[in-house]
């Protein structure tokens, strides 16, 4: 599992009052641990870590869906080296200009600065 994922599973588990971390893996798990965890007894109708992260790829899915409904996009903040290049291509700067690459990254940088105003 991605570590976003198990981050998103851990926020569920901790909004269900849950430690993530104590909860068993799955019900084998819960049988092989006789259902004591944390030092306490744990029902077996209540989330394993593997329900958790089925919620969690839910949400992320839910979320990518909906982004992509309204067509946006999540980027990084700085361009990486291929967003540079094909940056400079598409504005006609090839690599016999000088900076050619370079001179992309301040046009990232005010498209980012213009979504930040509000």
């Amino acid at each position: 599992m991605t570590d976003k994922l198990t981050e998103v599973a851990i926020a569920i588990a901790r909004a269900h009052c849950d430690d993530y971390d104590t909860v068993p893996r799955n019900k084998a798990h819960w049988v092989d641990k006789r259902s004591i965890f944390n030092g306490e007894p744990r029902d077996i109708n209540m989330p394993f870590q593997i329900d958790y992260d089925d919620m969690a790829k839910a949400a992320m899915e839910a979320h990518e869906a909906a982004l992509k409904a309204e067509g946006l996009v999540i980027v990084p903040r700085e361009a990486t080296p291929e967003m540079l290049l094909d940056g400079a291509r598409s504005i006609g700067l090839t690599m016999g200009a000088a900076n050619h690459i370079e001179r992309s990254r301040p046009c990232w940088k005010a498209m980012l600065a213009a979504l930040e105003v509000k």
